[in-house]
């Protein structure tokens, strides 16, 4: 029980940004692209948005996840005295490496999701609407 309460509070912070970047992220993507607002998602939307969400939720969970993985390794060792022995640099050691498979892994994983919620006909989010004080601001308004 403490183990999977333990591995929710380390999941949680990378995955709740993680499924709002990705929503928001098509919607931007579905209302910028031609043809009409219920068009099904196209694949390369699906995957932009993914990579997108996955790059920024490997760069800002990266230098606790660099932390995690020394105090795996070294048992009894404290988060403080490892962050401080690996300094500012240390902690980022590896970003690249981490992008590139987080961003494919993502892409994957979203559009599998997609593809599922195609198959069974699952309802999707509204596309995003201008807020209505940007409308007034931009006198898009009658």
């Amino acid at each position: 029980m403490f183990s999977s309460v333990a591995h929710l509070a380390r999941a949680n912070p990378f995955n709740t940004p993680h499924l709002q970047l990705v929503h928001d992220g098509l919607g931007d993507l579905r209302s910028s692209s031609p043809g009409p607002t219920g068009q099904p998602r196209r694949p390369r939307n699906l995957a932009a948005a993914a990579v997108e969400a996955g790059v920024f939720c490997a760069i800002v969970s990266h230098p606790a996840d660099s932390v995690v993985s020394v105090l795996n390794k070294e048992k009894g060792s404290s988060a403080s005295l490892v962050l401080k022995r690996l300094g500012f640099k240390g902690v980022w050691k590896g970003l690249f490496a981490r992008i590139i498979m987080i961003g494919t892994l993502t892409a994957l994983q979203w559009f599998i999701y997609d593809s599922v919620k195609v198959y069974f006909r699952l309802p999707r989010p509204p596309p995003p609407e201008m807020p209505e004080s940007l409308k007034k601001k931009l006198g898009l308004t009658q």
